[in-house]
């Protein structure tokens, strides 16, 4: 998939992590417990990465050719795109920024690794997910069917657009209602 899928899938994950930890009336959370939701989101990040390129995909930003005379010519139009879903996450989450985020690296990590070996020259025994970062993934099949494929991610990407505003939507009311005088007597706390 692209970047931006997985980046997108990085940011769910961040927001569900959020949405569970900070729903019940104490919402603030320790430092410890931002910790572990930041770690979490990172692992869940990897895993929605490695199971989203097991899908097939046909990587059709790789292939856009309006930045060609530039270096890495292929990096730029993946950065336009994943930067709104980037600003967009972090608004969303402007509280636990940071939880989000750990969970877009995550999102984003087996590429970088990828990029690292294939562009940089990373030694592999410092690549953590040879199977992925290794090789590149296009086979003939995909390339019959890409239009398909490229449908598809654009699907994948606007529903998992949505839910991020629905869930980010949810975590938003339940701290709100948490706020109201009801629910801080309930939970032995004084209502503003």
């Amino acid at each position: 998939m692209d970047f931006p899928v997985h980046v997108l899938a990085g940011s769910v994950i961040g927001n569900i992590i959020l949405h569970h930890a900070t729903k019940y009336p104490s919402h603030v959370m320790e430092k410890h417990r931002q910790i572990q939701a930041g770690a979490a989101g990172f692992l869940w990040g990897v895993l929605s990465h490695l199971f989203l390129d097991a899908l097939p995909h046909y990587d059709w930003l790789f292939k856009l050719d309006i930045f060609r005379p530039l270096p890495f010519y292929w990096m730029y139009p993946q950065i336009l795109t994943t930067l709104p879903v980037i600003v967009i996450t972090f608004y969303l989450t402007r509280d636990y920024w940071q939880i989000a985020g750990a969970a877009m690296l995550g999102g984003m990590y087996p590429d970088i690794e990828k990029l690292l070996y294939f562009d940089f020259h990373l030694p592999r025994s410092f690549v953590l997910f040879p199977w992925h970062s290794c090789r590149l993934s296009q086979s003939l099949w995909e390339d019959e069917h890409k239009l398909f494929l490229i449908f598809f991610e654009i699907c994948l990407f606007a529903v998992m657009m949505t839910y991020l505003f629905w869930i980010a939507r949810q975590r938003e009311s339940s701290m709100t209602m948490a706020d109201t005088p009801a629910c801080a007597l309930h939970a032995g706390r004084r209502p503003a």
